[in-house]
């Protein structure tokens, strides 16, 4: 092999590398999810950036207030939300912001258009979490309960499941999994999968 081969073989190599080693963008994303799951509660900071995450369909590193600011222009956040960022985020804001994000969806994906109530007198937290449950986004509990990291991170699994197929996410259970009386089980988030009847 004579310095031209070389040469190209080294090019080869360098362009190879290039194109197979992680982007930035994407180690910052990996990292924002590797902190989110250890929280033991989600902050607002963290809804803010997985609502916004879920409404443009792609991760921006920007501050905190810039993400806040732009969500509220589109009408996806309400202005009365003054939180700080590192307030709890309860599941009835998680669900505010997922309907939020996906009543907002175009281009031919699947959006959130509500219920009769949430049609007529617009997003709440209450009507929101109804819709999420119904959906399969959220698992069955209060309202006003802290959503750990973890759970935000499913919530935002679902969302983006809901988003892509537009159909309700549902649980699949083996056919032993009753309780006494026929009663089913809750089925942990990962082993949640959209489209598959109760």
């Amino acid at each position: 092999m004579g310095i031209r081969g070389e040469v190209r073989l080294v090019t080869a190599l360098v362009v190879a590398a290039f194109f197979s080693a992680p982007r930035a963008a994407d180690a910052d994303k990996n990292a924002f999810f590797r902190s989110l799951n250890d929280k033991p509660v989600a902050e607002f900071r963290d809804l803010v950036a997985v609502v916004h995450m879920l409404a443009r369909n792609v991760h921006e590193e920007k501050p905190f207030e810039e993400l806040r600011a732009e969500l509220v222009v589109e009408g996806v956040l309400p202005t009365d939300w003054a939180y700080k960022p590192e307030s709890p985020v309860t599941r009835g804001m998680a669900a505010y912001g997922v309907c939020g994000a996906l009543a907002s969806v175009k281009d031919g994906e699947h959006g959130i258009g509500g219920g009769l109530t949430m049609r007529i007198f617009g997003n709440s937290e209450r009507y929101a979490t109804r819709e999420c449950l119904h959906l399969g986004i959220l698992m069955p509990g209060a309202q006003s309960r802290y959503v750990r990291g973890g759970e935000l991170l499913g919530i935002l699994a679902r969302a983006q499941a809901y988003r892509k197929t537009g159909k309700a996410v549902t649980l699949q259970m083996d056919e032993e999994e009753t309780l006494p009386g026929g009663q089913a089980p809750v089925v942990p988030a990962e082993r949640m999968q959209p489209g598959v009847p109760r």
